[in-house]
């Protein structure tokens, strides 16, 4: 046999930003014929019947670079319009600012013409971005399309001088508050940050898995390599893409990696198209591709490459400060590396395994025993660092919990655990329909009077503290408002939108939980790690440092609610202990007294 080039793993390495050849990542220097999966998304379903409605005029794509505004363009035109991929890609290409009129194609329903506004950031200066997007809205003849981000769409509009685009500002910003993506039958805003790559209905990552790990035709050239069986990338292949379709393991594998990129949506991340694409291109080749395979086994052999496996690129290799700025959600899912928490449970089976690997070893083994303080700290280091991946692995096998099963809510709350989430369940648990959230409730209310430095004394009522007080230790803080806790409702966040039409809009994830102090519009929003920040306080465990930008969030929030207050008593009331104390003056003397 002879070294092999696999076309599919040269492009995946064309999708990787640290090299030069990195075309595959934007879609005008794509070939939409090759390649890229061709996923059905939410956005491109809702926007194709925006299209075809005859009340529509102008819809705006908002959201960061990277997901896939101009993609879900030349989808419509290809899909609605009647154009092959190439002829799509071109019209979009020639007309960067929506001149020309997109026609449908010989033989389509009489669609109207279909004008787009490639990207408004192209635009200069930004209050001409703003005359042509009153252009579009004018044009009652044809539909636009602008693509736009949320700052250089503030900009342009702020900055034009046209009162008729005022509508899209409202709609963006009731979009952000409310969900809401029309609030006029001719004008749409759909946020694309909202927009889930690992939503539970339609999941992006667990698509793109299936078809550019798992699905074995694109291997197919591998087996005749003569690196394949020392190759890093069909090492990878095969641990996550497997031989057979029922081998339960790569499933799980996969299933492991795409709960860590929900995890991290669910926490505040957004993660675009492009960038999920770059990591499941360097998760899969771990930054090689055919032609460095084979550099590297004629120069020294790729045995002792064993170890480079997903694994190994997810957690163990050294980033370059350019490679975390050019794919940010590799430093974000180090923060959540399960080689760093101990498990009682877990632990001793894996130090049973690693034991028992010591034993078969002895023999041949050339290391000998530490004789001095430095020799037992290299020792005790390098059985450290194995331990660390040997919970790696299990995080992604389950082999040593025993506990993995097929029901996809208990393995994601087991696998929380590995990464440090211990409240993972209770997060989830809202989401559910039917689920008591009473006693999940009382305790992020017990976390939060311990975030303010109140006492979590049990009791009906929930305290927010006036905020130059809070966290006043060792005093009396000043309590700004107080509620009922029988009043207070946790739920998701989409429950407290009404009519909202973002979760129909985009694959959606539920990323956040609200609690609703007494009417919809006072509430205090959390994401999955505010959630176990707050979970924890309640236990009494605050890692203040870790989850400083969080608390500082959350109090914040917890004073403009605070701000809102509107007092019925002519005192002040001050929580003394686990009491409440109203102080008055009275003939310039201080009366104390109850409530």
């Amino acid at each position: 046999m002879a070294y092999q080039v696999n076309p599919h793993v040269q492009r995946l390495a064309r999708h990787l930003p640290f090299a030069t050849n990195s075309g595959e990542l934007y879609e005008e220097s794509i070939d939409p014929g090759e390649g890229r999966p061709a996923i059905p998304t939410m956005a491109l379903g809702y926007v194709r019947r925006l299209v075809d409605s005859s009340d529509t005029s102008l819809i705006v794509l908002t959201g960061d670079a990277g997901h896939g505004k101009t993609h879900l363009c030349r989808r419509v035109v290809q899909e609605s319009y009647g154009y092959d991929g190439a002829a799509a890609l071109a019209l979009i290409k020639a007309d960067a600012e929506g001149s020309v009129r997109i026609n449908p194609n010989a033989g389509r329903s009489p669609l109207r013409p279909l004008r787009i506004l490639r990207d408004l950031s192209e635009i200069e200066p930004a209050s001409r971005g703003a005359d042509r997007m009153a252009e579009l809205l004018a044009d009652r003849g044809s539909v636009a399309i602008v693509c736009a981000n949320e700052g250089r769409l503030r900009d342009a509009i702020s900055q034009g001088g046209h009162p008729e685009l005022e509508i899209v500002l409202e709609t963006l910003e009731r979009s952000i508050s409310e969900g809401t993506t029309s609030i006029r039958p001719d004008v749409h805003v759909i946020n694309l940050n909202w927009q889930s790559v690992t939503a539970p209905t339609n999941s992006f990552v667990a698509h793109l898995l299936r078809d550019w790990v798992a699905d074995r035709r694109r291997w197919a050239a591998c087996k005749t390599c003569d690196a394949a069986s020392r190759c890093p990338i069909a090492a990878n292949q095969a641990a996550l893409g497997g031989a057979d379709p029922r081998d339960v393991l790569p499933r799980r594998r996969r299933d492991a990696l795409e709960q860590i990129l929900r995890t991290l949506e669910q926490s505040g991340y957004v993660l675009t198209i492009r960038e999920t694409l770059m990591f499941i291109a360097y998760v899969t080749t771990g930054m090689m591709d055919c032609v460095a395979v084979a550099r590297e086994d004629g120069r020294s052999g790729l045995r002792h490459w064993g170890h480079r496996d997903f694994v190994w690129a997810l957690y163990e290799r050294q980033l370059s400060a350019i490679e975390k700025r050019q794919l940010p959600v590799l430093e974000r899912i180090r923060r959540l590396d399960p080689g760093i928490y101990a498990l009682p449970s877990i632990d001793e089976a894996l130090v049973r395994v690693l034991d028992r690997e010591d034993v078969q070893q002895e023999t041949s083994r050339s290391e000998t025993p530490p004789r001095t303080v430095r020799d037992a700290r290299n020792f005790a280091e390098r059985y450290r660092v194995r331990v660390r991946r040997r919970r790696r692995l299990d995080f992604f096998d389950g082999a040593a919990s025993e506990r993995y099963t097929s029901d996809p809510v208990r393995d994601a709350g087991e696998r929380a655990l590995r990464i440090g989430l211990r409240h993972y369940a209770e997060f989830v648990a809202v989401f559910a329909d039917r689920t008591d959230t009473k006693d999940i409730r009382n305790r992020l209310l017990d976390g939060l009077h311990v975030l303010q430095g109140l006492r979590p004394a049990p009791g009906l009522h929930f305290n927010i503290a006036d905020p130059a007080f809070a966290r006043a230790e060792g005093r009396a803080p000043i309590i700004a408002r107080r509620f009922q806790r029988s009043a207070v409702r946790l739920v998701p966040l989409e429950a407290c939108w009404s009519d909202s039409e973002l979760p129909k809009a985009v694959d959606w994830t539920p990323r956040r939980v609200a609690i609703q102090f007494g009417d919809e519009a006072t509430r205090l929003e959390l994401d999955l790690l505010q959630f176990e920040l707050v979970a924890r306080a309640a236990g009494g465990v605050v890692a203040r440092r870790f989850y400083a930008a969080e608390s500082r969030r959350i109090l914040a929030r917890l004073a403009a609610i605070a701000g809102t207050a509107r007092s019925d008593t002519t005192g002040i009331q001050v929580m003394d202990g686990d009491r409440l104390r109203l102080i008055e003056i009275d003939n310039d003397v201080f009366v104390v007294g109850d409530p």
